[in-house]
């Protein structure tokens, strides 16, 4: 019983890993604040440069 118990649970923990795997977008977007220095800041030419 033991061991039917462990096999469920651990069916179950791996198929809901593979389901949040799944949900992960494929394209993601970070978006910073221009005037805090020392993430973004504008060079002489008036471009945002940083990281």
């Amino acid at each position: 019983m033991k061991k039917l118990a462990l096999s469920l649970s651990l069916a179950l923990a791996l198929s809901s890993v593979s389901t949040v795997f799944a949900a992960i977008p494929q394209k993601v977007r970070i978006g910073t604040d221009p005037t805090y220095a020392p993430f973004e800041s504008k060079n002489a030419q008036g471009e945002l440069i940083g990281f």
